[in-house]
């Protein structure tokens, strides 16, 4: 699984990972949401959960549940470079996604949105100030074009 090979290629690069989560606190974040977070991704948090505030060699930074927050939480506030502050006007339901990774000091960022249950896709975005593009059905299908170098990971102004 895409799990195995992200915890396999961050000890390869010497990207320390963050304390794994348990059962516990996977139901208080749940709980504390609102949210069902999905199988793939509570793996993540139990097996790796982030590259403790460090970025591995492609200039990623993975987030622990401790850093995992709604882009309400997360973006809305930012006004660095890029300005994420307007993303809340542009994203419908921006409050249902959650910041998991960026790129380059926050050049794009990745959300992937939670629901109540699991009844949904849970999709990956790629965002960039007030813009963004869906990139995946899934965190391992985000996990996917991490691993392929995928040009979706990134957002051109083409795309919109």
């Amino acid at each position: 699984m895409q799990i195995e090979k992200l915890k396999e290629a961050l000890a390869s690069e010497n990207v320390a990972t963050s304390m794994s989560v348990s059962d516990e606190d996977i139901i208080f974040f749940q709980n504390k949401n609102k949210v069902l977070l999905p199988r793939d991704l509570v793996k993540y948090f139990k097996h790796i959960n982030g590259t403790n505030e460090e970025y591995d060699n492609r200039f990623f930074q993975f987030y622990s549940l401790n850093q995992f927050k709604s882009i309400n939480e997360e973006l809305k506030t930012w006004s660095g470079l890029p300005d994420y502050s307007g993303i809340v006007n542009t994203l419908k339901e921006f409050s249902s996604y959650f910041v998991i990774a960026d790129y380059s000091f926050h050049m794009f960022v990745y959300a992937i949105q939670l629901h109540n249950n699991d009844n949904y896709e849970n999709e990956i975005l790629v965002i960039s100030g007030d813009e963004y593009k869906k990139i995946a059905n899934s965190f391992s299908e985000f996990i996917e074009l991490y691993f392929n170098d995928s040009i979706e990971l990134h957002l051109n102004k083409e795309d919109n």
